[in-house]
């Protein structure tokens, strides 16, 4: 394995994990906060319907990696899904922002709500080269 790989396997590794324990924390703050408002990209909700959104996400970050672990290549399928479907929703909301980041470079302000540029990049950076890992896995694993 080369240093590019393990580099890019440790990175996954890494983010799948902070990814788990941010989705089980929200989880269990929905869980006691029944006016918990939830706002992640395309979703937005209110109360314990924010549950599906965490707990499904999860879910399958468990299931692929268990999978994945144990050489199925559907665990790698599992997570390409789980990667790419948040680069998407993140993704979006990075571009529709893109006018106001070019007036304010460090900070952007829209709709009441304000985020670090660096942060909404690093977050759409972290499910791109997640996705980059596990598509690479579901090209070359030799495994059914």
């Amino acid at each position: 394995m080369r240093l590019g790989s393990r580099l890019l396997l440790c990175f996954t590794i890494l983010w799948l994990t902070f990814t788990l324990v941010f989705f089980g924390v929200i989880s269990v703050l929905i869980y006691r906060t029944p006016a918990f408002a939830l706002g992640l990209g395309w979703f937005h909700t209110q109360g314990n319907d924010g549950l599906l959104v965490t707990i499904s996400n999860v879910v399958l970050v468990l299931a692929g990696l268990v999978l994945w672990l144990l050489h199925r290549r559907i665990g790698a399928w599992i997570l390409l899904f789980y990667s790419a479907f948040w680069t998407a929703n993140f993704g979006w909301a990075v571009l529709k922002i893109v006018p106001t980041i070019v007036r304010h470079r460090v900070v952007v302000c829209s709709g009441g709500t304000c985020d670090s540029l660096p942060i909404a990049v690093a977050v759409v950076a972290g499910f791109t080269l997640c996705g980059v890992w596990s598509l690479l896995q579901v090209l070359h694993r030799r495994v059914p």
